[in-house]
């Protein structure tokens, strides 16, 4: 695959420092997967070849779909062991990771081969977004735009953060069903996971208390797929159990999965949220907009860098400077972001 430049923009700097940032991502794209990751780095399965270079062509179609100049290279997607993205960041991240410098995804080795797909096309739906650097007035650098998201003036807080994750999680679950579900060697297990979740609901709904049920089953609606399903499946539909004792068994079967982040989760907050603004905007449009339509610019400006479209659908509908008070809402801000 022809070599692709880290960023497709650099801001700030000048000339010579520009050429050394460039000269500094591509040797960093040019690392091997030991070299990034040393001793967390595994050799991939067959199954998990077929998995990287399935989720990496849904992520490449679906970039190329919304206008992105850039490519995910499946040669550049690396399996690690349990932890190593934990240990690889410090701690900042878990389960999957990308760094779009060193071009380069490194995805956990999963409990489901479902669950490690989902992940390459998370990381691979930042990865094949728009991504610009920043060299600021000291002479160093660092990231500012990863897809619609962008550093706020602070250096701490970013603009359409919730948006970014909201997108990239929305064509994450998308990717599981209708992708993976169709294919017989995984319907089976995300079947299972949505039995196991309606009866989970059921369960909460008669026995547990009111003042704690919308958090329950909020934690249940983020709950994408429950690996090795199989032993709670047939508990949870074993009529000799009573439905305590079979509450108790699953708790127990995921307690570890949800420590160790196995249990890949839907980003229900970011998700809510993102689809309160676009139903905003499109209530003040007056039925010139739908929602797809919305999304759908949301989409190109993560894929694209290209923000003016977006806005100017968003002051067209919500007035002048709406577009800011939209990034914002639709941001990890820190308290002292301008």
């Amino acid at each position: 695959m022809e070599k692709q430049p880290s960023f497709s923009r650099i801001i700030g700097g000048n000339e010579d420092q520009k050429e050394a940032l460039v000269q500094k991502a591509a040797e960093r794209a040019a690392l091997s997967g030991e070299e990034i990751f040393g001793d967390n780095l595994e050799q991939p399965t067959e199954e998990e070849k077929l998995l990287i270079n399935k989720s990496v062509l849904y992520v490449n179609e679906l970039a190329e779909h919304y206008g992105s100049d850039r490519v995910i290279d499946p040669n550049r997607v690396f399996v690690l062991k349990e932890g190593g993205v934990s240990r690889h960041t410090d701690g900042t991240a878990a389960g999957g990771v990308v760094n779009s410098l060193a071009q380069s995804i490194g995805v956990e080795r999963k409990a489901s081969p479902v669950l490690f797909a989902e992940t390459i096309v998370h990381e691979g739906c930042h990865g094949a977004s728009y991504s610009s650097g920043q060299i600021i007035d000291d002479g160093t650098d660092r990231p500012y735009r990863q897809g619609i998201s962008m550093r706020d003036r602070s250096g701490e807080g970013y603009y359409f953060k919730v948006a970014e994750e909201a997108i990239v999680s929305l064509f994450a679950q998308n990717f599981l069903q209708n992708v993976l579900r169709k294919e017989a060697d995984y319907k089976v297990e995300i079947q299972r996971s949505e039995e196991i979740k309606d009866w989970l609901r059921s369960y909460i709904k008669s026995e547990m208390p009111k003042e704690k049920q919308a958090q329950l089953l909020m934690m249940i609606d983020e709950i994408l797929l429950l690996p090795d399903n199989d032993h709670v499946f047939d508990m949870v539909n074993n009529q000799s159990k009573d439905d305590d004792y079979k509450f108790g068994y699953f708790t127990g079967q995921y307690e570890t999965h949800l420590k160790q982040g196995d249990i890949f989760l839907e980003r229900k907050r970011e998700r809510d949220q993102f689809q309160a603004v676009r139903q905003e905007i499109v209530e003040a449009s007056k039925g010139s907009l739908t929602d797809q339509l919305v999304f759908d610019e949301f989409t190109r400006a993560h894929f694209t860098g290209d923000y003016m479209p977006l806005a100017r659908m968003v002051e067209g509908v919500l007035g002048k400077g709406s577009f800011r008070s939209i990034a914002t809402k639709l941001g990890e801000m820190n308290s002292t972001s301008d």
